[in-house]
């Protein structure tokens, strides 16, 4: 039996406790992709509250809820804690060249701020999501 579904649903639960709101009339980021949903969310939680940006596929048509902004926070706070070479090495990232190193590096930074912004959200509970949300 896949263990996944499993974790979904675990994931799915606690984020039933999470207030999830998409906020109007903010601007897409500079330099966001353009082929992709661009919503600007706050989430509540014990108290506290977590204003991020969050994209989805255009193929999606449905606000994204806490569950969607979860798993893929979640996801990428994973890996924030390994070196940035195993980080690129994971993600797949060509650092051949100067420009391209420079890119996965500043990406590697959001990661980490990000993961630092949801472990301050999630509070004692950031390590009981984040294995929700693994295999």
């Amino acid at each position: 039996m896949n263990a996944r579904p499993q974790y979904k649903e675990s994931l799915k639960a606690l984020c039933e406790k999470i207030n999830c709101q998409s906020i109007e009339g903010i601007k897409r980021p500079p330099g966001a992709v353009e082929a992709k949903r661009h919503y600007y969310v706050a989430l509540g939680y014990q108290g506290r509250t977590l204003e991020t940006d969050h994209f989805q596929s255009r193929s999606f048509r449905a606000v994204p809820t806490a569950y969607d902004v979860l798993y893929c926070m979640l996801y990428d706070a994973a890996g924030a804690d390994i070196p940035f070479s195993l980080w690129a090495g994971d993600m797949g990232l060509d650092l051949t060249t100067h420009a391209h190193r420079r890119d996965a590096e500043k990406e590697y930074c959001r990661v980490r701020i990000s993961t630092m912004r949801l472990r301050d959200f999630l509070g004692a509970d950031f390590a009981k999501f984040l294995a929700a949300e693994q295999d």
